[in-house]
């Protein structure tokens, strides 16, 4: 069974293929001068391997059982979403479940719309990240900014996220919330910390 956990960061789970594609990530795998990055923290566990879902995740096309993502496809463009929905879709075997969590924006903006605050709107964009707060300064913090950005450069509500779903070939879609998938797997994997307040849903290649 081939399980593969996509955009992981720095958390490697043991039974799943994890991938990032962290350019920090990549200059620690570089040969011979790998290790000059690794004194940039942190440092990548070595069961992580890089790839880019955007491009091509080094497996073969109908090879994977479960494809799993926690809170990775926000930090993509909407055409670089559209682009990893093709390639997850590539991977997956037919009947194959994709499984992931995102941050709510649904939930966001109801929470900004209940506030009177006259800091609504930055609290709002604080929670969303979609704002920068402010530049880096310095040459280290400018190193750290290009090789890692934790910015969310598309947000996502269930009507939006499902309806790229149905376009880009998946079946059986539904909203998902933590734990309840009926596919042991998922639930090794899954933190509750992760999905509290956000956007869940699960789907499936077709047959």
């Amino acid at each position: 069974m081939v399980k593969l956990n996509l955009g992981c960061g720095l958390s490697a789970h043991d039974g799943w293929v994890n991938y990032d594609n962290s350019p920090r990530l990549r200059l620690q795998r570089l040969p011979l001068f790998g290790h000059f990055f690794k004194l940039i923290k942190p440092t990548f566990p070595s069961e992580v391997f890089y790839g880019d879902i955007t491009t091509r995740i080094p497996a073969q096309s109908n090879s994977v059982d479960f494809i799993y993502s926690s809170h990775m496809l926000e930090h993509l463009s909407l055409e670089d979403f559209e682009l990893a929905l093709h390639e997850i879709y590539r991977l997956l075997k037919p009947g194959g479940v994709f499984r992931a969590v995102v941050p709510d924006l649904e939930d966001s903006i109801e929470v900004y719309l209940s506030k009177t605050s006259p800091e609504a709107g930055s609290e709002f964009l604080k929670e969303i990240n979609l704002g920068i707060e402010k530049k880096p300064k310095g040459v280290l913090s400018k190193i750290k900014s290009i090789l890692g950005s934790s910015c969310h450069l598309w947000m996502w509500d269930y009507k939006g996220i499902s309806f790229e779903l149905d376009k880009a070939g998946y079946i059986n879609i539904s909203r998902a919330f933590f734990n309840d998938s009926n596919i042991q797997e998922f639930m090794s994997i899954e933190k509750f910390d992760r999905w509290d307040d956000c956007l869940g849903f699960e789907c499936q290649k077709p047959i």
